[in-house]
């Protein structure tokens, strides 16, 4: 019965071997670089997945350690190739955003400004309608009640205590 198991490790080493090989193609000439970071992670996986077929395949518990540190170390490499990335595309986008500001003048943008008209017609409308309702006083009436109804009631009692002490 252990052959059948050795057999199929060697299957899934060899299997993900080629995984690996199509990833590494990935790698080389994926169009773009998250492509290319993508790839690298897969390739740090199933390095991973190959090992601890290796450590079942020759029976070495060793190679378990191995695997965590490799698995570890993996996935810093690929934290570390995108936050350099994100810094490299965050410069360019930086260098592209000062051509543009030099080329302000030269180019007119027919959307400029569009935005800002669009919130000034909603800004108004609400406006409106708020000088609407207060014109007609719907908010001063409901106002009135609530607050001087507790308060008249309580003026009576501070009247007609003879010290004028405190009350609850």
């Amino acid at each position: 019965m252990e052959g059948a198991y050795d057999v199929l490790y060697l299957i899934g080493i060899i299997s993900f071997a080629l995984c690996i090989l199509c990833c590494l193609v990935r790698a080389i000439l994926g169009p773009k670089t998250m492509d290319r970071i993508v790839a690298v992670n897969m390739i740090g996986t199933m390095s991973v997945i190959i090992i601890f077929l290796m450590s079942l395949y020759l029976k070495e518990d060793f190679l378990l350690d191995v695997d965590l540190i490799y698995a570890m170390l993996s996935f810093l490499a690929v934290v570390v190739l995108t936050k350099v990335y994100m810094g490299v595309h965050k410069e360019e986008r930086l260098a592209k955003g000062e051509e543009e500001k030099s080329l302000e003048g030269a180019v007119e943008k027919p959307m400029e400004g569009t935005a800002e008209k669009s919130t000034k017609g909603i800004e108004e409308k609400f406006l409106e309608s708020k000088e609407k309702k207060l014109s007609k006083g719907k908010e001063e009436k409901s106002l009135e009640g609530t607050v001087e109804k507790p308060l008249k009631g309580k003026e009576e009692k501070l009247k007609s205590r003879k010290d004028g002490a405190a009350w609850n």
